[in-house]
């Protein structure tokens, strides 16, 4: 063999071996290449070195070219893997799961999974949903290389928007499963539609060590459940007892209703009492109102929207059942109590024996 033989085969050996690594295809490529080498290169022929080398060296830049097209194998984790299992505009999100997250705290659910999958593409949805299965809210984040991007339910209003059905919640195995579907937004035009299923094992629970007003309401044509609260106390002098108190009360749900008890004495001083209430008693009376106006996102806030809120008159009874020691949540004394009120709009009936049972802490 002369030394031009020799050399062209030893580098169609390197060539081959590199190729391999890039292109599985390429693997036959020796014997192909030595008889095209063969047909065009004479042994002792000089001035055919140069294309020889041109033509491996186009072989071996296509092997290249070639396996940078080549598409990566995709990677997912099983789904029973993930907290939720859920699809964006009907295209299923897959992935490796990188974390889930679950607790049950002060009667909020919370549920997390984050996907993120082989093209540097990660997605997290965060569901918020009470015990009793009414939905509080709905965060999905995205990001896309550089882009991202952050879609929330509209504030206080996820009910309106998210459908939840199968709840089930089993409050001694901890053991969680629902189905839901809605739209998250960025604002009203840039929307994502997502569904899916939320199967959870024993949800974690944290211990609820405060409590100020809670209210869930059990009559089969009205629905309320208190998702945020505060209260504050006025009194009008130093003196004991105040010559005048005003306690009040303030939530709100997740389907743009507000709700607001007002009373003369504090509730830990009503134990056992029946007391009736109006829209014009100004002792003792109960706000209600619903919000008709347009979507708000992020920071915005229905406090400078009054022009959208529909109040009507309310009247009824304020009725306290009982006070107990809560050691169990930590959330110390508390007192039970329920709401039967009537609404009415300019004097026409809304809504009749509305049930509201509450739970509720003292001010003092």
């Amino acid at each position: 063999m002369t030394i031009h033989a020799f050399a062209t085969n030893s580098l169609l050996d390197v060539i081959v071996a590199i190729s391999r690594l890039f292109f599985p295809l390429f693997s036959k490529l020796k014997v192909s290449l030595l008889l095209h080498i063969k047909l065009i290169t004479p042994i002792g022929e000089r001035h055919h070195m140069k294309d020889t080398f041109k033509l491996l060296s186009t072989v071996l830049f296509a092997c290249i070219v070639l396996s940078s097209c080549q598409k990566k194998p995709e990677l997912f984790d099983d789904e029973s893997k993930m907290n939720i299992v859920f699809f964006e505009d009907d295209s299923p999100v897959r992935g490796v799961v990188k974390y889930n997250h679950n607790q049950d705290h002060c009667g909020q659910l919370r549920i997390v999974t984050a996907i993120q999958d082989n093209e540097n593409s990660s997605a997290e949805l965060e569901i918020t949903i009470l015990t009793n299965g009414e939905i509080v809210n709905v965060v999905y984040k995205t990001s896309h290389s550089s882009n991202f991007q952050r879609y929330q339910a509209p504030n206080m209003e996820a009910g309106k928007y998210f459908d939840i059905k199968n709840f089930d919640y089993n409050q001694s195995t901890k053991n969680l499963s629902f189905d839901f579907e809605g739209t998250v937004y960025v604002d009203s035009t840039d929307t994502k539609r997502i569904r899916g299923k939320v199967n959870v094992a024993s949800v974690k629970q944290i211990d609820c060590t405060s409590l100020i007003f809670e209210a869930r309401s059990i009559s089969e044509d009205f629905k309320f459940s208190s998702i945020s609260s505060n209260s504050s106390r006025f009194v009008s002098g130093p003196v004991l007892p105040p010559p005048y108190e005003n306690i009040k009360y303030h939530i709100r749900s997740a389907k743009g209703q507000y709700l607001s008890l007002q009373m003369a004495n504090d509730i830990s001083e009503l134990v056992g009492q029946e007391i009736n209430f109006s829209t014009e008693d100004e002792d003792y009376r109960v706000i209600y109102g619903e919000y008709y106006g347009p979507m708000l996102f992020g920071n915005d806030s229905y406090r400078s929207m009054d022009q959208y809120w529909k109040y009507y008159q309310t009247n009824g009874k304020i009725k306290v059942i009982a006070k107990r020691d809560d050691p169990k949540q930590s959330r110390g004394v508390i007192y039970q109590g329920m709401i039967t009120m009537n609404l009415e709009y300019a004097g026409t009936p809304y809504r009749e024996n509305i049930e509201i049972p509450f739970e509720a802490s003292s001010t003092l």
